[in-house]
C-alpha cells in the first residue's frame, strides 16, 4: 500500500498537482486522488448500467476482457519504451493503466465471476472460490510479466 502511495504522489508530481520542493501538498493530492476516485465510480457505475459484458459478449467474451486490458497496458509500455528511446514512462501512464484496469475489474470482470459460481453449493465454491479468483487476477499478470522479463 506504501509503494501505491507513493507511485501515486509521484504521478500527481508529474501531473503538475504538488510541488517537488516538499514532498507533495497534502490537500492537492487529496482532492487529485479524489478526482480520480469519482471519475472511476461514476464509470464502474455506467459500465454495470449500460450492461457491458456479459449481456452482450457472454460469460467467455467479458472474461478475457481483463486479460486483453492488461495486454494492451504492457504492449503500450514496451512502445512508449521503443518510441521513447528508452527513456522512462511518465507516471500518469502507469496509474492511468491502473485505474482503468480496476475500473474494467470491479465493472465487468467482478460480476461475471460472481455469477460463475451460482450453481455451486456453499462448501464447493468456499474451496475454490479463493484459488481461480487469485489466478485470474493475479495468473496472467504474473506470466505476462515473467516473458517480458526475459525477452
Amino acid at each position: 500500500m506504501a509503494e501505491r502511495n507513493r507511485a501515486i504522489s509521484a504521478a500527481a508530481l508529474a501531473a503538475g498537482h504538488a510541488t517537488p520542493t516538499r514532498r507533495g501538498n497534502t490537500e492537492t493530492d487529496t482532492a487529485f486522488l479524489a478526482r480520480i476516485n469519482i471519475a472511476n465510480s461514476v464509470a464502474v457505475f455506467f459500465l454495470q448500467a449500460s450492461r457491458a459484458g456479459a449481456a452482450r459478449f457472454g460469460p467467455q467474451g467479458t472474461l478475457a476482457i481483463m486479460p486483453a486490458v492488461r495486454t494492451a497496458g504492457v504492449l503500450l509500455l514496451g512502445w512508449w519504451h521503443v518510441v521513447g528511446a528508452g527513456r522512462a514512462p511518465n507516471l500518469m501512464l502507469f496509474l492511468g493503466m491502473d485505474e482503468f484496469c480496476g475500473v474494467i475489474n470491479l465493472a465487468v470482470a467482478k460480476p461475471v465471476r460472481e455469477n460463475l459460481w451460482r450453481e455451486l453449493s456453499n462448501e464447493a465454491r468456499y474451496e475454490a472460490k479463493p484459488l481461480v479468483d487469485t489466478r485470474s487476477i493475479f495468473g496472467f499478470s504474473l506470466v505476462l510479466c515473467l516473458i517480458i522479463s526475459t525477452w
